[in-house]
């Protein structure tokens, strides 16, 4: 897997968690923002010859699911009216995120 991928869905997720704080158009984004980045990794793949291949790295696969909780919890918290709390959970979101690519990108790599 290119470096490049795991940096722009890094990207894709923090800008997702933190769309909350725009409210109303924001929910409106956020929609736009999935589709676009699943037509982005279906692009890459198939640039790799690979459009439908799913990581097999645990440690990755834990990593994803986390920083999409971090993202729900995002949603959460702005409806909650917890502004604070939406930044940490984008930090979350970035961080959990890229634990998982370096470890995904070493697997790959050996």
């Amino acid at each position: 897997w290119p470096w490049w991928l795991y940096v722009s869905n890094g990207l894709f997720l923090g800008v997702s968690a933190l769309l909350p704080l725009l409210g109303r158009p924001g929910s409106e984004l956020l929609a736009v923002l999935v589709v676009a980045a699943c037509a982005f990794n279906y692009w890459a793949g198939s640039r790799m010859g690979l459009p439908f291949a799913v990581p097999r790295c645990r440690v990755f696969i834990v990593a994803v699911v986390l920083s999409t909780l971090f993202v729900v919890a995002s949603l959460a918290a702005s409806w909650a009216g917890m502004w604070g709390l939406v930044w940490v959970c984008a930090a979350g979101t970035v961080l959990s995120f890229g634990t998982g690519s370096v470890f995904h990108y070493r697997a790959t790599r050996r």
